[in-house]
């Protein structure tokens, strides 16, 4: 059975209090983003879900929102990778081969090239975690990844940004022509 998935969904950089969102599982998530690509780098993303209230600075934001920060952040079911850097196709070739047993999406960013890939993952996981947790975990994989690639590729292979480890931070979507890759398995 589905597990219904909960995220924000924003408009572009500026904007701090997204759309709370819920689809009927991950493949509904990956098509969310799908439909929502970016015509630029900088517009349509998502993260994890906001709770409503107050902004920590009533002061600069006085009325009650989904505010984008890490006081409103809920627990959420999917974990974000940003990869910054990865030495060449067959570096990325070896992270599509590492995610594709996983419930996953993936896709370049805006500054990615041939030359030096840039690339977004995406991760179901099987039951919502909190903010710490989503942090621990993303650091786990991402030093698991980073294992596993320099016995091929060297030290230097590839780098991570941790920041997006935090529900509240946004994960830019696709722009439009960026290329994806979709690994669903049964029943997400």
């Amino acid at each position: 059975m589905k597990s219904p998935i909960h995220f924000s969904a924003g408009r572009d950089t500026y904007d701090n209090s997204p759309l709370q969102m819920e689809v009927d599982g991950f493949s509904s998530l990956v098509e969310h983003i799908e439909t929502h690509r970016g015509a630029k780098k900088g517009l349509n993303y998502m993260c994890g879900p906001m709770s409503l209230g107050p902004h920590d600075r009533t002061d600069k934001h006085p009325q009650e929102a989904h505010y984008r920060l890490a006081s409103h952040a809920k627990p959420c079911s999917f974990l974000t990778l940003d990869i910054d850097y990865m030495n060449g196709a067959a570096v990325q070739e070896a992270v599509l081969s590492e995610i594709k047993e996983l419930t996953s999406y993936a896709y370049e960013t805006a500054s990615s090239t041939p030359e030096v890939p840039r690339m977004r993952v995406l991760i179901a996981l099987d039951r919502d975690v909190g903010r710490r947790e989503r942090i621990t975990l993303g650091t786990a994989f991402q030093k698991q990844l980073e294992t596993n690639l320099v016995v091929k590729f060297g030290c230097a292979a590839i780098e991570f940004d941790p920041s997006v480890y935090r529900p509240e931070q946004p994960n830019y979507n696709p722009t439009i022509g960026a290329r994806s890759w979709k690994f669903l398995c049964a029943n997400r």
